[in-house]
């Protein structure tokens, strides 16, 4: 398919949901991204009488970095937001890191956004997951499921690919920005999570991020064996550089409060929280 029968087809399927009002759950990822671009160019052109929304969830396990991204996104795309102060820590399923803790924390943030959405005459909830993400391990799906959010990549059968693809045609900056799952995937199950060790993994990335910007995958994985251990993961390509960098990297990351760090030798590998 052509990326202008593409475009064509999902504002086809957006359309008679943005006339009677809707709320994009919204992170400033790729995928949600293209639906906001799309939203804010029919809004625009069919002159809707209820704006679409931009929902931000603002948690603790969200970096305050893309949070910012997020908003200057919505700002550039000049369609209304709305950022929602969440404690989804306070939920036992999310504070334990229990495997259903993505269900338990997508419920609770689009819970809050439906009691919004209905209070403002906004009828339907949309989402930006993909073909793809219904091949991995989701729980937060069968929240969306639960609450009646739609997936418009999913009902059209759209992939990553093809939404890049868009998005590059689209000329949007987020066309190749790497995926930006919650800090909780960085640890492992049935870890409690805490606010300063949350904090120190995002610092830790946002600081990786700074120091090597041209790596664009990547994660620090925070394991408890013999105190607190950063495991780093980056493209396998990119992992001899690391191993390069690896002094330098450790003398930061001990100031931030680990113990250890060592570079994950197979390279990146996204949800691999999952398979330990």
């Amino acid at each position: 398919m052509c990326l202008q029968n593409l475009k064509t087809e999902i504002e086809n399927f957006l359309w008679p949901l943005a006339r009677e009002g809707v709320l994009l759950g919204f992170s400033g990822g790729t995928d949600s991204a293209l639906l906001a671009a799309i939203l804010a160019e029919l809004s625009h052109k069919l002159e809707l009488t209820l704006s679409p929304i931009l929902a931000i969830a603002n948690s603790p396990l969200q970096n305050p970095t893309e949070i910012r991204a997020a908003q200057n996104l919505a700002q550039q795309l000049q369609i209304p937001y709305k950022v929602f102060e969440l404690d989804t820590l306070s939920i036992e399923a999310v504070k334990n890191n229990h495997k259903e803790r993505c269900y338990h924390c997508k419920k609770s943030i689009f819970e809050t956004f439906a009691a919004y959405a209905k209070k403002n005459g906004l009828a339907h909830m949309i989402d930006g997951t993909n073909i793809d993400d219904t091949k991995v391990y989701r729980p937060g799906r069968r929240a969306l499921a639960e609450l009646g959010v739609v997936s418009p990549f999913v009902e059209l059968g759209i992939s990553k690919q093809q939404i890049r693809n868009l998005s590059k045609e689209m000329n949007l900056c987020t066309w190749q920005k790497p995926a930006t799952p919650c800090l909780a995937t960085r640890f492992p199950y049935n870890v409690v999570l805490t606010q300063p060790l949350i904090s120190m993994v995002a610092e830790a990335e946002n600081w990786m991020h700074s120091f090597l910007p041209n790596v664009l995958n990547l994660r620090v994985r925070c394991l408890f064996k013999n105190g607190i251990h950063g495991k780093i993961e980056v493209d396998f390509h990119n992992v001899p550089l690391m191993n390069q960098k690896l002094q330098i990297i450790q003398q930061e990351f001990q100031r931030l409060g680990f113990n250890s760090v060592s570079v994950d030798q197979e390279g990146f590998s996204s949800g691999k929280m999952d398979r330990t």
